[in-house]
């Protein structure tokens, strides 16, 4: 218990000795009837005792606050990262259901659209995680790539030795560029927080597909430069 000296109550102010500093909380008491030490005269002449007990709470810890902004940043960096790729991949789905669909690949990739589509359903629920809201927009890209799927079509984008060429690389450009992603993962480098695991699993799917997709490209390649165009 702390006990101050004789304060004048009815000015209702309280100055404290600037050498005193007190922690926490302070719990206030005025006792009655007046007692022979630290009490305070009323205007009837009675003294009272402001009695002060002290209870020292500890101060936050500055650096919980730091650490938690760092984590703020590096969820939110890992949010953007994962969103670029998921316009990246909006547009590589499109072009896989093109390539896919070519009666040329002999159904050899009819597969890949439904797996990309899986993958991109995995990295929209943790960036929606990581943001706290829902990816909404991504509905937006995905309607944009589906019209511009449906002017590729008309206009033959993989139909033509050498355009088929062009869109099989594109599309394992792609593919490698999400394997770069899954690799990152797997590093924790970006943050998919109990999906990391998986990324493992996505990363050998990735390394499958480009495969697969090399594999039509020499076959693309020598059909454009061997046999002529």
């Amino acid at each position: 218990m702390l006990t101050l000296p004789d304060i004048d109550i009815t000015s209702r102010t309280t100055t404290f000795d600037r050498g005193l500093t007190v922690a926490g909380k302070l719990n206030v008491a005025v006792c009655t009837p007046p007692l022979s030490h630290g009490s305070a005269r009323h205007r009837d002449g009675s003294r009272s005792t402001l009695v002060l007990s002290e209870r020292v709470e500890p101060s936050p810890d500055p650096t919980n606050a730091t650490k938690g902004s760092s984590m703020d940043i590096a969820h939110q960096t890992s949010a953007l990262y994962m969103r670029t790729h998921l316009i990246g991949a909006s547009g590589g789905l499109q072009l896989a259901r093109l390539v896919a669909h070519d009666p040329w690949t002999v159904n050899a990739i009819d597969h890949l659209p439904g797996e990309l589509e899986q993958e991109m359903a995995f990295v929209r629920t943790r960036v929606e995680e990581l943001s706290g809201h829902r990816e909404s927009w991504l509905g937006a890209v995905v309607g944009v790539g589906t019209g511009v799927r449906g002017v590729a079509g008309v206009v033959g984008l993989t139909r033509g030795r050498f355009r088929r060429v062009a869109a099989l690389e594109a599309m394992r450009s792609l593919l490698l560029a999400k394997k770069a992603m899954w690799e990152l993962g797997m590093e924790g480098r970006v943050d998919f927080g109990p999906g990391t695991a998986r990324c493992a699993e996505l990363d050998q799917q990735a390394a499958r597909q480009a495969e697969e997709l090399q594999a039509l490209h020499r076959r693309a390649a020598e059909e454009a430069f061997t046999r002529g165009g």
